[in-house]
């Protein structure tokens, strides 16, 4: 064929090429003449299909073909570009496809970030090319949706305004540039958790990947970048993008899936009230399996920042704790999840029915809920993550198995909201649900540090609320100004509080530093005993003059209308404690609250080997049954 002047061909590049003996591609002009009326058909001299028919023996590198710049092409019936076809297409040249025609793109296409492409035509095709521009078809929503048709689409640095959810399907991979951004005007009802880009089918969706785009919401409530709705998916990356004023991802019924190194902020539309801007930073729900949420940011979100809730754990049907949950294999790591919104917000981090979690390296600050709450879930680990100024630092509820908290570092240090450090409760608020009992509970290695309002624990800020558990450990741990408290403490059948080290500036608390006591709801049956073990941790305490005692055991809790009808076991050993009004107790053992322990209630007391400078008490407990065994011995005073 003719080698003519082509529109970005470098001659010389050929010429040298040839002289090497590598491969070049034949190259042609196409013109557009007013006489052709439709470049699909062959039988035309000098039309595209014509130029087509030319190349039918290529040379090994191919034939490109050029089309001339500020023309219009007009095909009003089929054309295909076949393999090792090259069409060439200058800014202002136009390729415009008939009402019911179809190009199909079986080579490639070379052209810049321009239209090329009008007409009520389709487009199609397995192009021989790295990836498709939504450009070439436009700005709007049907321009991505066209080139949605093609596996790889490259939005570079473009700019797109939508009014509709763009559908993706399988084998999707949407990749932009530092600059590209998808905007939204679609309006949205707040619950309805739908996306940008989306899909609606009910069968599952593989193979998805986007990175690098801004998505911008000013218009919705409830809405997210990429919504997975229906049918679920598999195989899903979502990477580099920012979302502003919508969430991250919302996917519901997925497996396999990686949202990483996004950032998510808010706009105008988060100063609707918590649950009125119903979006989530990330939200994975139903069945979620092999997971991971990392390095995102989360910023002002005041729906939670991260939720894996793969089922909720209430009404009460649904949480068996032997049951096979639908989440499985999470892991959430160095994500950074901060809300600076006034007023009311959820939590931070919630996971609800997910076994074997992992919450790393996280930063949550801020939040009206929970910094990392665990629901009804089991053999789950939060470590290394740091928690500032959240209501409730670290949480359970419902039915938890094995769950680790360790070297996590939970600070309070305002000094005009009333926040608790760790919080463990069966019920989550719903009164009427007694049997969620969390099991083997182990907080290891962690800082509890309450810096901000003066200790008070009437208001619960610095608690470390023990709950309901069975085989609830804390050990190795650091608390400054916390107390724990056996507040929501229906069956706590086992504590042990060893090796950690309190300091306590008490301002004007009377409370004492740990504070547990017994109570129950079924008093109709014997309940297995409690056991206290609180042994080698080191207290020290000063400004403690209103304070009766450091640590105070009671076989009476403070719900209303409880007498215990079940055994308590406690050991106090090996302690060392200091604190600066001597002539208050140390230690007390007692009963309280004008309440009574059941009649056949047994009491064993073990009070051994503690060092301390201020008197131990066991005077309150009342020793006039058989039913109460004491042991005070081998105890120094300093």
């Amino acid at each position: 064929m003719r080698l003519r002047a082509l529109h970005r061909v470098d001659l010389c590049a050929l010429a040298l090429a040839a002289a090497l003996g590598l491969p070049v591609a034949d190259a042609a002009e196409v013109a557009s003449s007013p006489l052709i009326a439709d470049h699909a058909d062959a039988r035309t001299e000098g039309s595209l299909a014509w130029h087509i028919a030319q190349s039918l023996a290529p040379t090994p590198a191919g034939t490109q073909l050029a089309l001339r710049e500020g023309h219009v092409y007009a095909l009003n019936s089929d054309l295909t570009i076949p393999r090792n076809v090259t069409l060439d297409v200058p800014r202002g040249t136009v390729i415009e496809i008939a009402d019911g025609a179809t190009l199909t793109i079986n080579g490639s296409v070379e052209a810049g970030p321009w239209r090329i492409f009008q007409g009520s035509g389709k487009v199609s095709g397995t192009p021989e090319m790295d990836y498709v521009r939504p450009q070439w078809w436009g700005t709007n929503e049907a321009a991505l949706s066209a080139a949605l048709a093609f596996p790889n689409v490259y939005l570079g640095t473009g700019q797109f305004v939508i009014k509709e959810t763009i559908e993706i399907g399988d084998n999707t991979n949407i990749r932009g540039e530092p600059g590209c951004e998808i905007r939204s005007l679609m309006k949205g009802n707040p619950h309805s958790y739908f996306g940008m880009l989306g899909t609606s089918r009910t069968e599952r969706v593989r193979n998805i990947s986007i990175q690098g785009v801004k998505f911008t919401n000013t218009t919705a409530v409830g809405m997210y970048a990429l919504a997975i709705n229906q049918g679920g998916g598999e195989n899903i990356r979502f990477t580099n993008c920012e979302s502003e004023g919508c969430g991250v991802v919302f996917a519901s019924n997925v497996r396999n899936i990686a949202v990483r190194d996004n950032t998510c902020h808010s706009s105008t539309l988060d100063k609707l009230d918590i649950f009125d801007d119903h979006h989530d930073g990330i939200y994975l729900s139903g069945v979620a399996e092999d997971c991971i949420i990392i390095n995102n940011q989360i910023i002002d979100r005041r729906c939670h920042g991260i939720a894996v809730v793969a089922e909720a754990v209430f009404p009460p049907t649904s949480n068996n704790p032997l049951d096979e949950m639908k989440g499985k294999r999470i892991l959430i790591s160095g994500n950074t999840v901060v809300s600076h919104t006034a007023g009311q917000t959820a939590g931070g981090i919630w996971v609800s029915r997910v076994q074997d979690c992992r919450i790393l390296g996280n930063h949550v600050e801020g939040y009206g809920d929970v910094g990392i709450d665990f629901e009804g879930s089991r053999n789950c680990v939060a470590d290394s993550n740091v928690l500032v100024n959240n209501n409730k630092g670290l949480a359970l509820y419902g039915n938890c198995r094995n769950i680790t908290f360790s070297n996590n570092t939970v600070h309070i240090t305002l000094d005009d909201v009333a926040m608790t450090a760790f919080f463990n409760s069966y019920s989550n608020g719903y009164e009427d649900i007694i049997d969620r009992q969390n099991t083997d509970i182990l907080v290891l290695g962690n800082v509890f540090s309450n810096t901000g309002m003066a200790f008070d624990p009437t208001h619960g800020t610095g608690r470390i609320v023990t709950g309901t558990a069975e085989r609830l450990v804390f050990r190795n741990n650091i608390f400054t100004n916390c107390m724990f408290a056996s507040h929501f403490c229906d069956d706590l059948e086992s504590i042990e509080i060893a090796d950690n080290t309190f300091f306590n500036d008490y301002a004007r608390s009377g409370y004492a530093v740990l504070h547990l006591a017994v109570s129950e709801r079924d008093k109709t049956a014997r309940t297995p005993p409690r056991n206290f073990i609180v042994r080698g941790n080191r207290f020290t305490s000063v400004n403690d003059e209103t304070a009766d005692s450091i640590i105070a055991i009671d076989t009476v809790g403070s719900l209303p209308d409880t007498a215990p009808f079940c055994d308590l076991n406690v050991v106090i050993e090996g302690n060392t404690i200091e604190r600066e009004t001597t002539s208050q107790a140390a230690i007390t053992l007692k009963d309280s609250y004008n309440h009574a322990h059941h009649e056949s209630m047994r009491v064993s007391a073990v009070v051994r080997g503690n060092v301390t400078n201020s008197p131990i008490r066991v005077d309150g407990l009342k020793q006039s049954t058989k039913a109460v065994t004491l042991v005070v011995e081998d105890n120094v005073r300093m």
